[in-house]
């Protein structure tokens, strides 16, 4: 599989027009430009560490502005603690 889009029980799938067999939510905002780049961009080394990191912790993913302010409104801040 090369695109993001191709994998058919995907989000990305269903909103170009296929169907999934599940019907999904409509989105709470609006897609970025360039969405489906974005989507199917290769993530650099520091970026894919930064999604490992969130996901074996827990903890919100973006700039560290936006991780530090979703952390304190959802009471997150043992997730960014740093493991001795």
């Amino acid at each position: 599989m090369e695109k993001a889009e191709d994998w058919r029980f995907g989000g990305l799938f269903n909103w170009l027009g296929g169907h999934c067999g599940i019907k999904l939510a409509k989105w709470p905002v609006p897609r970025l430009p360039n969405w489906l780049e974005r989507v199917n961009r290769v993530v650099s080394e520091k970026e894919a560490e930064q999604l490992k990191r969130s996901i074996a912790r827990g903890q919100p993913f973006g700039d560290a502005g936006c991780v530090e302010t979703t952390a304190r409104q959802y009471n997150l801040e043992s997730t960014l603690r740093r493991i001795k």
